[in-house]
């Protein structure tokens, strides 16, 4: 997307939440804060920055944009969190519609039949999008009341908006933790009937091996466009860090290619219907009746959690494609409905379905499966733990941030599930908790600070080995300053931006562990490999020389096997070694 600052960036906000059909005031007066609030110590030049106002009944969500870069944005938030909250202040102090119209206007809302949306606010919400800040740079300290789309969910965003529509409003208002009022959504329920061939009911089942609870299977035939506005699809490229309940984002974004694809088969003959279901999970504010054999969903975004099928649900939000299928559409659902269980239960079985299904059918990334094992479903096997480390490891403020290929970091440099395998063996809690090798159990006391007892608890282990990864990968990248790879950079052509050098790296830790290292210990091997490796190269120790350059035949390069790499490394503890003397 094209860098955009100022009144262009502004403007290019409006365009999207018109793509959204949603109704807003922009081009908003800079009001000094002392016209709002007579009584506040403000100074003379301190103004209302707002640049959008989103009526959604009796909330109003207050937006702006910026193009600030992270260090500016910082000291952006509070200011913006301040002036919400004065008018929040101010606007409860007016009580009439005509101090109400006016607390409006003074504001920027100029067009009469918009005000009007405006009468019934008694609540302000913020976000703040900051189009060119990455969430991998660090995120800013959260502000109560205030949502921050960064620069990945900006532009996800604008491809919602361009592949969905207006529907591309639910979950963009969803991300706030803002829905629309009854005209725009609804909360009526929609009936489906056994009695008139609407409805096929199973009750009282087991959905998976869990069977903590039953549930009834229901399937019907319903208008897309009934299930458009309350569908939720639970996915982690969707704006992190915004759900409630961030382990249960799970599913793949939407893929625009994939929804032009089956759009034309609905442009093609408005007459089509998918002959497969898709397949959702009802939330607890939907109901089936046994007795009058009927289903009523609540028509509010999020009473439709969609498992398997979002691709085929989607690509009816299109304009054209309502055009053409008119009041003829019609998509098969099989939904299931947990009438005794709470949201968490019911997200994690929604999980557990979906990787049920994606395993057995449809391909879908190892990384993407890898990634939600831990926090989604709790299995606590040395991949699920080694992939949520390392996921977590590339969101903190280190030096592995955003440098991890992830499902929320795609564009990361080094692929995640090629050293997975690596690190699954030094944080198993299972493994760990037999071992019996005292130097062993000694390397962990002294670069996990607990004992192998304490790590064999799984989210004990989580947390202490995050912090000595952490540690551990600012050992190497101070002794490789030169060669730490940039996760947006452009290459170096050095091994520290190779994956199968990483996976070498995480079993050397496993090799210190093994020999009951402390961090003395470490620092210091990694500086002897480093100088050693210097020597062998005949390089200066200066610190702006590339050390490990890929393209010098002593230094491993991507043909390189992982054990190789690994050798190499272990033989330049004692002495400078070529990668080509390593058998």
């Amino acid at each position: 997307m094209k860098t955009l600052t100022g009144t262009p960036l502004e403007e290019k906000g409006e365009d999207l939440f018109r793509l959204m059909n949603i109704d807003f005031a922009s081009k908003l007066k800079q009001v000094r804060l002392k016209a709002l609030d007579p009584t506040g110590h403000h100074g003379d030049d301190e103004h209302l920055e707002f640049d959008y106002l989103i009526p959604l009944g009796e909330v109003c969500l207050v937006g702006e944009i910026t193009s600030r870069n992270r260090s500016n944005a910082k000291d952006k938030l509070p200011k913006f969190s301040t002036a919400l909250n004065l008018c929040q202040k101010a606007l409860n102090e007016r009580t009439t519609v005509t101090q109400k119209d006016d607390f409006w206007k003074t504001i920027g809302v100029a067009d009469s039949a918009l005000l009007r949306k405006f009468r019934n606010v008694s609540d302000l919400k913020g976000f703040v999008i900051l189009s060119e800040v990455d969430r991998t740079e660090g995120t800013l300290k959260s502000v109560t009341g205030v949502h921050v789309f960064y620069k990945y969910d900006w532009q996800v965003l604008w491809e919602y908006a361009d592949t969905i529509g207006h529907y591309a409003k639910y979950p963009f208002l969803g991300a706030t933790g803002c829905t629309l009022p009854p005209s725009g959504g609804g909360t009526s329920l929609k009936i489906y009937k056994e009695s008139s061939g609407e409805l096929l009911a199973a009750c009282d089942k087991h959905t998976t091996e869990d069977t903590t609870h039953t549930a009834h299977v229901l399937t019907f035939l319903a208008d897309p466009y009934d299930l458009l506005p309350i569908a939720h699809v639970w996915r982690r490229d969707l704006f992190p860090g915004a759900s409630p309940n961030q382990s249960a984002r799970y599913q793949r974004m939407l893929v625009s290619k994939k929804l032009k694809a089956i759009r034309k088969d609905l442009l093609s003959n408005p007459d089509f219907v998918f002959p497969n279901s898709i397949l959702a999970v009802l939330s607890p504010d939907c109901s089936y009746s046994k007795s009058t054999k009927e289903l009523s969903i609540k028509g509010t975004y999020g009473s439709l959690q969609i498992v398997d099928g979002q691709h085929r649900l989607y690509a009816y939000a299109s304009d054209e494609v309502n055009t053409t299928m008119g009041t003829e559409g019609r998509i098969l659902v099989t939904a299931v409905l947990y009438e005794d269980a709470d949201d968490k239960y019911i997200q994690e079985i929604s999980a557990r379905t979906f990787i049920d299904i994606n395993t057995n059918q449809t391909k879908v990334s190892s990384i993407h499966l890898a990634c939600i094992g831990y926090q989604t479903l709790g299995k606590t096997d040395r991949k699920s733990i080694a992939a949520h480390v390392l996921t977590r490891l590339n969101e903190r403020a280190g030096k592995m941030r955003g440098l991890l290929q992830t499902s929320d970091s795609p564009t990361g440099r080094i692929k995640l599930m090629e050293i997975v395998s690596s690190l699954g063996p030094i944080v198993c809690p299972v493994a760990v908790g037999k071992t019996r090798k005292e130097d062993t159990k000694s390397g962990y006391e002294n670069l996990f600070d607990a004992t192998v007892d304490e790590l064999s608890d799984p989210d004990s282990m989580v947390e202490k080995a995050i912090s000595a990864l952490e540690r551990f990968y600012g050992y190497v990248a101070r002794t490789f300053p030169i060669d730490w790879p940039s996760p947006s950079g452009e290459s170096i052509n050095s091994a520290l931006e190779l994956s199968k050098f990483h996976a070498a790296l995480l079993k050397l830790l496993k090799v210190f562990i093994d020999e009951g290292a402390d961090w003395n210990t470490v620092n210091s091997e990694l500086t002897k490999i480093a100088t050693n490796i210097k020597k062998k190269r005949r390089i200066s120790t200066k610190p702006e020389e590339i050390v490990l350059f890929t393209k010098n035949k002593a230094i491993p390069d991507a043909r390189a096997k992982i054990s190789d790499d690994l050798e190499f490394l272990k033989r330049n503890r004692s002495k400078g070694t070529s990668i080509q003397d390593i058998d």
